[in-house]
């Protein structure tokens, strides 16, 4: 089938180009375009220009991200895997965790945050629980604790039992915040003013986010992910007036 042109612009004006001209300089544009003949010959150009973009810009993209600092990608992908907010899996080789490393940890972090109460502060509620429903919670999980120094750095694993790695939580608060329904974030303001442009404001929210880390002490706030989950619907706790 052969495709005709109307015009074709020359420096003297407008001129007519027979069908078979235009055919034969396609066919020498595909040919040159594809470095071989054969049946190829017969593609439109605009479907080898297509192609060879797509393959220049898929090449420009395996370059872009060659050159990316990614060498902690595969361990937040481990991290998310082994997360009950991710896959759920038990990847890790922590195996069960040891009752006697839970003991010490919570008695590091009655020292710590409860010297000299016989009650359990719950920076959460804001108020001292009874001992048997303050739970001794991990900021970051135990079962992902080969993850810890590739993450944080050399030396972060040993703080897995440590206080610093602990909060007091109230029972019901800890089965929230273990499901992933609660998550702990810095107190400061580091939503986009308009969500549909995030990155308007995102070098000022970067720095509210620097600024809040030459505070102390940093306070934190709660943040609820999901508040249509049934376990955040129930009355815990009653409402103070």
């Amino acid at each position: 089938m052969q495709i005709s042109l109307p015009w074709t612009r020359r420096e003297s004006g407008y001129i007519a180009h027979s069908s078979s001209e235009i055919s034969g300089r396609r066919r020498r544009l595909v040919e040159r375009a594809l470095g071989r003949r054969g049946r190829e010959r017969k593609r439109m150009p605009a479907t080898v220009y297509c192609t060879r973009k797509t393959s220049i810009n898929c090449e420009g993209a395996r370059r872009k991200l060659e050159q990316t600092p990614l060498q902690h990608y595969p361990q937040f992908v481990k991290l998310f895997n082994t997360s009950r907010l991710g896959f759920d899996l038990n990847a890790t080789s922590k195996g069960r965790r040891e009752t006697s490393d839970q003991s010490m940890m919570r008695d590091l972090m009655k020292q710590a945050y409860c010297p000299g109460s016989n009650g359990i502060w719950d920076p959460v509620l804001g108020t001292w629980v009874d001992k048997k429903v303050g739970i001794a919670a991990h900021l970051f999980p135990w079962r992902s604790a080969d993850l810890m120094d590739s993450i944080f750095g050399i030396g972060a694993r040993d703080e897995l039992f440590s206080a610093v790695n602990g909060i007091f939580l109230h029972s019901a608060i800890e089965e929230a915040f273990d499901r992933g329904f609660l998550v702990i974030v810095p107190d400061t303001n580091l939503e986009p003013k308009d969500s549909a442009a995030p990155w308007e404001d995102k070098d000022e929210r970067h720095q509210a986010l620097k600024d809040w880390e030459t505070t102390f002490p940093r306070e934190y706030r709660i943040t609820v992910f999901d508040a249509t989950a049934s376990t955040m619907q129930e009355v815990v706790f009653p409402k103070e007036v």
